[in-house]
């Protein structure tokens, strides 16, 4: 996919991880790709896969200042 510019958004707690693929979808125009997300923590030496689509940002305890690193389905 290449590497793109950050983008920061404000989103509400309640977005789930399925509308986060579709908002990145849009945002960066990935039209053949699936996006995976994954949560890279402060401190973490790994960033965490977000594959439940059904969670919530407040579930997973995503609030503000979280960084969201999106890569393509393999």
């Amino acid at each position: 996919m290449g590497e793109k510019p950050p983008l920061t958004k404000k989103l509400p707690a309640t977005t789930t991880v399925g509308k986060l693929k579709s908002l990145s979808e849009s945002f960066f125009k990935l039209k053949s790709i699936k996006p995976k997300l994954f949560l890279q923590e402060e401190g973490s030496p790994l960033p965490i896969l977000l594959d439940d689509e059904m969670e919530s940002l407040m579930d997973l305890g995503i609030g503000n200042g979280s960084t969201i690193l999106i890569d393509e389905e393999s």
